[in-house]
């Protein structure tokens, strides 16, 4: 055992901005992955059998609460802990997370067979036992990847994420691989839910082999009581925080499901895909901050965190909205050039979802101070905040306004959400509240006015041209959009020091030859 604690001694922690690439590359390869299947599965399943699979994917994903959010307090702890060279303690929480997510398979399990009867009466068109093994498979891939989650958060914890992340991305080739062969071969939904039972299974076995083969063998130990329950207190506060975001990112897919017909849920999922890759780079910037906010703290205290507070927000919003103004302003363009067609309300759904979200990924960094600083109470109280409002005021507009009410609801809740979790943190912090506005202002203002021609060029050529004309407009703006945006803000010192470096090399080389 000693020769593996020496080998990860050894090994140094890897920089925030390479951490926080790495994590955020494995997700857009999967939505990459998803962006290119889309289509191929689309037209093999039909839009109402892809809206009962995504709908049984969006009810899976509830299921997940039961781990209590084992998998995700483990890089804070684990950072913290590794600051201080306590590595035993680093191995309770490995032994805390993995019997957590053992002690959640098996009810987990029962719940999907019993909920199969109900929700199948509730869609229509499809039987018991076809929603049995519909949801079995999606459960089945929620419990696989509570056990990799649980396994990554070791080399998660202690700042060296390349690894996992190289994991992850092979996980969702080898989903796409398998997915999309079994649609071309002329597969049926049930053979599409098994497919991809079977491409999570395999996805765990490599992740597994490569944290082994990077880390060595992960150092469990039987957890204390006391450190059992300081663990499961955090790791409770933040599964309030996804229980939130599932009620704000999911539910609006249920709830149109089950209101309005498994198609607009499909064209819903359809549109919620290409927003949340947007959203993915605030969010997995935001992950890879708290286990080095974590270690800061354990080193320094918290007043390590408010010297940072303002450079982080604007570093992470100036690679985090671009995506997400780009979205939106082709939101008509890309799902014509991408599906050859617009689903019912498609665009709206996406231009919504997309301008949403912006608030929401410049709440990131405020999120992972809380969590390092032990102040997560602050975020879970707003994220349950949020989740009642968008409860409110989707039920009480989705009647008058169906699909409208929806996305309004949601706008409302996400945005003012995610105002209140920054001004809480901030206060908590002692840090002036006008520092938030003043980090993401100068990336806002740069974002909008690029977006605008975008938009206009987007509105002309989603329809009356060929569907290549469209690839190629497409393409053409997402260059021009981000030679331009990417140009600016490195002149104004908005993005992390290493990607303005990049940039400036790029333009000495240019002007050299």
């Amino acid at each position: 055992m000693r020769p593996l604690f020496a080998k990860r001694a050894s090994q140094k922690p890897s920089s925030i901005s390479k951490n926080a690439v790495s994590q955020t590359v494995p997700i857009f390869i999967a939505y990459g992955a998803s962006f290119v299947s889309a289509p191929i599965v689309l037209n093999g399943l039909g839009l109402r059998a892809y809206g009962i699979w995504s709908l049984t994917g969006g009810l899976a994903a509830y299921g997940s609460l039961l781990n209590l959010g084992l998998g995700r307090a483990m890089s804070r702890f684990i950072a913290g802990y590794d600051a201080q060279g306590q590595e035993r303690m680093i191995g309770e929480v490995m032994a805390i997370a993995l019997l957590g997510t053992l002690v959640v398979a098996l009810p987990l399990a029962a719940l999907a067979i019993g909920a199969a009867g109900p929700v199948a009466a509730a869609i229509g068109g499809i039987g018991t036992a076809k929603m049995r093994t519909l949801l079995l498979c999606a459960v089945g891939m929620t419990i696989l990847a509570m056990f990799g989650d649980a396994m990554t958060g070791w080399p998660r914890g202690l700042r060296r994420m390349l690894a996992p992340s190289v994991a992850l991305a092979a996980g969702s080739l080898i989903n796409f691989v398998l997915s999309v062969t079994v649609i071309l071969l002329g597969g049926d939904l049930i053979q599409y839910a098994l497919a991809n039972l079977i491409a999570s299974v395999l996805g765990l076995v490599v992740v597994v082999v490569i944290v082994f083969a990077t880390e060595g063998i992960p150092p469990y130990a039987w957890p204390s009581l006391r450190h059992f329950r300081e663990v499961i207190a955090f790791a409770v506060k933040g599964q309030l925080v996804v229980l939130c975001d599932l009620v704000n990112y999911q539910s609006d897919k249920i709830v149109i499901g089950l209101a309005i017909g498994p198609a607009a849920a499909g064209a819903y999922s359809i549109a919620n895909t290409v927003s949340a890759a947007a959203r993915t780079v605030g969010v997995y910037a935001q992950t890879a901050l708290i286990p080095a906010f974590a270690a800061r703290v354990a080193e320094e205290g918290t007043s390590g965190l408010r010297s940072v507070y303002r450079q982080m927000t604007t570093r992470s919003s100036s690679v985090s909205f671009p995506g997400l103004f780009f979205v939106a302003a082709t939101s008509p363009l890309l799902l014509s050039a991408w599906l050859g067609r617009i689903p019912m309300d498609g665009a709206a759904i996406l231009f919504v979802l997309s301008i949403a979200y912006i608030a929401n990924v410049s709440s990131g960094v405020s999120y992972a101070m809380a969590s390092a600083g032990n102040a997560l109470g602050l975020p879970a109280r707003t994220a349950i905040i949020t989740a009642l409002a968008n409860i409110a005021f989707t039920a009480g507009l989705a009647p008058l306004f169906g699909v409208w009410g929806v996305l309004s609801g949601t706008f409302i809740a996400l945005t003012v959400g995610a105002v209140l979790q920054i001004v809480l943190v901030q206060g908590h912090f002692d840090i002036p509240q006008r520092t938030h506005w003043n980090a993401v202002r100068e990336s806002l203002g740069l974002c909008s006015v690029l977006a605008v021609p975008i938009f206009a060029i987007s509105l002309l050529t989603s329809s009356g041209v060929s569907r290549l004309f469209q690839i190629g407009t497409l393409a053409l703006c997402g260059i021009a959009y981000g030679v331009l945006y990417f140009a600016a803000a490195a002149r104004r010192d908005l993005l992390p020091g290493a990607l303005t470096r990049r940039i400036t090399r790029v333009r000495i080389a240019a002007q050299r030859s």
